[in-house]
């Protein structure tokens, strides 16, 4: 299968994720298109600090291979590419390819209706409800990030997040908390404590609970407004314990009998349905799944469900139109990390 996968110069998790994916399992086959310098290990020392996250600690994970970048306009006309992948909807703009599929990893709830009901596939992060062609889903770890090694206990709690009014305070009046933007020290704490906390992010899925997944207890912030993807993953008592507030989180830490089952089975849900070869292939038998259904989908219905912002609203150019452009152009603004 040969795959067209458009990227921009931005970090963007769930984008990289299934590009770290879809490179594992197929290869040369993938192509990036422009090439995402930033994931590239030999590109390491060339990219600016400044670009990256955490240090870098989920760029920097793919091998060079010789990848053919070459007359991708021509291939695409040609039909060349079984899939084309747009893997940031919101900033990077293509037209209304037959095979093209969408990744839609944005915090907010809202639906691109540019693609929404027109591709072969829309794949949203925070889908809050079931929406009519549309494929919710979520992070993982970047497999080059996967340490299984058992490592001693030696306190309670890992808290490192940004602290903001509400909740975050509460806990670190609770538990204390020191972000940690250095990895190698991020993850040896998570690593030397029973429980890590992973309160909500800009969105409910963040990376965090992925790296504490396996390594420690993940104790999950989640209401009942949670994406249900999330809530059927990540299940209180089986691998994880979930709270709603501070008090539940107190107490289910205090009356936790077993840390140690909850730790092992975190770690199996990790390996076998977290990290990003397995987020790919669920990307791929989606895919496969979906093959010959209808795609139409009626205006009214993204407004009922409530899904346009005002900026959504962008002129969309015919597919006639200068594809090589459409495929590199991107918006200005770059993502916000989900902290």
């Amino acid at each position: 299968m040969r795959i067209l996968y458009l990227t921009d110069q931005y970090m963007d998790y769930l984008s990289d994720e299934v590009l770290y994916g879809l490179r594992a399992l197929l290869g040369q086959e993938v192509v990036d298109y422009p090439q995402k310098k930033l994931l590239y290990a030999s590109e390491r020392e060339n990219i600016p600090r400044s670009m990256v996250w955490g240090n870098g600690a989920t760029a920097f994970g793919l091998p060079d291979l010789e990848i053919d970048r070459e007359d991708i306009e021509a291939k695409v006309r040609g039909s060349y590419f079984d899939l084309v992948i747009n893997s940031n909807c919101w900033r990077i703009h293509t037209p209304l390819l037959k095979n093209l599929v969408v990744l839609d990893g944005q915090d907010h709830r809202y639906l691109n209706p540019l693609y929404l009901g027109r591709v072969t596939a829309y794949f949203k992060r925070e889908l809050l409800w079931n929406v009519p062609h549309v494929q919710p889903i979520q992070f993982a770890l970047p497999d080059h990030l996967l340490d299984t090694a058992p490592t001693p206990k030696t306190k309670l709690t890992h808290a490192s997040f940004s602290v903001m009014p509400g909740l975050r305070q509460q806990i670190a009046d609770v538990y204390g908390c020191q972000y940690i933007d250095d990895w190698k020290e991020y993850i040896r704490d998570i690593n030397s404590s029973w429980y890590g906390i992973s309160p909500k992010g800009a969105g409910y899925d963040c990376m965090r609970h992925y790296e504490i997944l396996g390594r420690a207890v993940l104790c999950i912030y989640l209401d009942p407004g949670a994406p249900r993807i999330l809530r059927e993953a990540f299940i209180d008592g089986v691998n994880c314990l979930v709270f709603r507030s501070v008090d539940e989180l107190k107490f289910k830490i205090g009356t936790c009998a077993d840390p140690q089952r909850l730790l092992d089975q975190g770690r199996r849900s990790l390996l076998t349905n977290h990290l990003a070869t397995q987020r790919a292939e669920q990307v791929l038998k989606t895919l496969h799944s979906l093959t010959g259904q209808s795609r139409s989908y009626h205006f009214y219905s993204s407004v009922r469900y409530g899904y346009l912002p005002y900026y959504a609203f962008r002129v969309q150019e015919s597919a006639l139109d200068t594809v090589h452009r459409l495929l590199r152009s991107v918006s200005s603004v770059g993502p916000t990390k989900n902290d």
